[in-house]
């Protein structure tokens, strides 16, 4: 069996914190690690964490002033003593079994990083749609301009954050795409689990329906891509995103029914 760490950062999350505190112990895995990194809650945060504290039998919870998310997610990585990492958003859940059906990825198929896919949520636990990972991962406009899979929906093997190192928190809302463009370039090797692993409440950091263009750009030109390519994918970028939170489903399901499309 192989050891797992997951890894929660919060701030002020006691609204939904709690359900995905249960989601981490209802998977009864026995080698699990859970990482707690709170970021100074003033709310009632850190009596959810005490309340839940001693029913795990590894834990470790810092709470601390912090840069943003990636800086707490950063703590938390050099911390972990797991030789697979999971980070799960404090508003999100994870599905029973899912550490289980990760495991069984890693040992039978001798991979680095184990990706899935999500449902997303409503504020209110509703189901709202399902988002699966791209058919090529290493398409260029998968990788640069959207992202090949949900980040919450992944794990990653130590050694790869050790070769390919932390994420970038000069980024605010797009480190975790910076950080699965080198995790794929670096050359490791990746298997899709075909299955949901998360519930992701789409009203989280990310969620938003325009991405910064600074954060964009920054990363694209990181990677070789030139301004006009650049411009132009963003555009289409924004237009699907606009596409899927304001137009009717029949309408959407048109506009997004090209080549890589990944959402239900």
């Amino acid at each position: 069996m192989i050891k797992i760490s997951v890894i929660t950062v919060v701030f002020n999350g006691e609204k939904h914190l709690e359900e995905a505190i249960k989601s981490v112990l209802a998977q009864n895995y026995p080698l699990l690690e859970y990482i707690i990194i709170d970021g100074g809650s003033t709310d009632g945060t850190l009596e959810i964490i005490e309340n839940y504290q001693n029913l795990f039998a590894s834990i470790i919870v810092i709470s601390e002033k912090d840069q943003g998310i990636y800086d707490a997610m950063n703590k938390g990585l050099v911390r972990a003593t797991g030789d697979i990492i999971g980070i799960l958003n404090s508003d999100d859940y994870y599905f029973d079994n899912s550490l289980e059906k990760v495991e069984k990825f890693f040992i039978d198929r001798n991979c680095d990083f184990v990706y899935g896919s999500i449902k997303k949520i409503t504020s209110d636990g509703e189901i709202s749609g399902i988002t699966h990972p791209v058919k090529d991962i290493y398409n260029k406009y998968n990788m640069i301009y959207d992202i090949p899979f949900p980040h919450p929906a992944l794990f990653v093997r130590k050694s790869v954050y050790d070769k390919v190192g932390l994420f970038d928190t000069s980024l605010k809302i797009s480190a975790d795409r910076d950080f699965i463009i080198r995790m794929i370039r670096s050359g490791v090797s990746g298997v899709n689990a075909e299955d949901c692993l998360v519930a992701f409440r789409d009203s989280g950091i990310s969620s938003g329906i325009f991405v910064s263009y600074k954060e964009y750009s920054y990363i694209a030109r990181k990677y070789g891509e030139r301004f006009l390519s650049i411009f132009w994918n963003y555009l289409k970028t924004t237009t699907k995103r606009i596409a899927r939170r304001i137009l009717p489903k029949m309408i959407t399901k048109k506009i997004l029914k090209m080549k890589g499309s990944r959402y239900s």
